[in-house]
């Protein structure tokens, strides 16, 4: 997967990332990278399993926009409760959400965004359902999330 994902990354240029053992964290100048990137990882992650006798590599992708801290100069590894959020948003299972789903959640290759990520993606007309509003663990308020429902 990294394989897929660093040529991803030599085109939309993250700002950091960083591997977390079987995923990775990203973060990019502007929503409309961020969301290019994600497209192009699941579309090249379809188009791999369509033709290996591998096993598939699913993903699911949470996408976010806020503020993070610089915490280590060395590792430049960040922190900050946006940074929290985005990692609750790609595990958000359907329990979490206030009002319960009216569709069933899939629980991989995805990409859920937060309402702060929804407002500010490019291009604006993107394909994001709305889901409602989630209980993510160790954020205070209930966060409002959407789905792309876009082709891959």
């Amino acid at each position: 997967m990294f394989q897929i994902c660093d040529a991803i990354f030599t085109d939309t240029v993250p700002v950091y990332i960083k591997n977390t053992g079987d995923g990775f964290f990203a973060t990019f100048s502007n929503p409309g990278a961020c969301l290019e990137a994600a497209l192009t990882i699941l579309k090249r992650l379809a188009a791999r399993n369509r033709v290996t006798q591998s096993r598939p590599i699913d993903v699911r992708m949470g996408l976010h926009y806020g503020e993070m801290f610089l915490i280590d100069e060395e590792t430049h590894d960040r922190h900050g409760n946006d940074l929290n959020i985005a990692f609750r948003v790609e595990g958000v299972s359907e329990a979490a959400f206030e009002d319960g789903l009216v569709e069933k959640l899939p629980d991989k290759n995805r990409i859920v965004a937060t309402s702060v990520f929804f407002d500010m993606r490019v291009p604006k007309d993107a394909p994001f359902k709305r889901l409602g509003k989630a209980n993510l663990k160790g954020i205070k308020e209930p966060v409002e999330l959407y789905i792309y429902t876009g082709n891959i």
